[in-house]
């Protein structure tokens, strides 16, 4: 709730301090609703904090989900690495053999998807 009251505030302020300029009031009112619905919509857009981190483009959304899914895996696998060395016992390599394919996968997709094939 404090996120969208802080969306609504810097909404109002950037609204306020373009309405107070000379020229902003020199234009018709088309134009006026046209820039302070402009405002509106970018503040909209901002995504929160996900999409302060990643950005809120809706064509990168499936990458961004594969580079979310490597960093909690290879997070995973961080974790039993830690855990394998202060236990002293050792890593657990069939949870080694099914994830790094699967971040392999996920890395080949992000990177492999700005290439052009046609």
């Amino acid at each position: 709730m404090g996120d969208k009251l802080n969306l609504i505030a810097s909404s109002e302020m950037a609204i306020a301090s373009v309405a107070v300029d000379d020229n902003f009031n020199k234009l018709t009112e088309t134009s006026q609703t046209l820039i302070i619905n402009g405002i509106n919509e970018n503040k909209a857009k901002e995504g929160g904090f996900m999409g302060k981190l990643f950005g809120t483009k809706p064509e990168n959304v499936s990458m961004h989900i594969a580079f979310t899914l490597c960093i909690i895996l290879l997070l995973y696998c961080g974790i039993d690495l830690v855990g394998s060395v202060i236990t002293g016992r050792q890593i657990n390599s069939e949870l080694w053999n099914t994830i790094i394919p699967v971040v392999t996968l996920a890395l080949g997709f992000i990177f492999g998807k700005g290439i052009d094939k046609s």
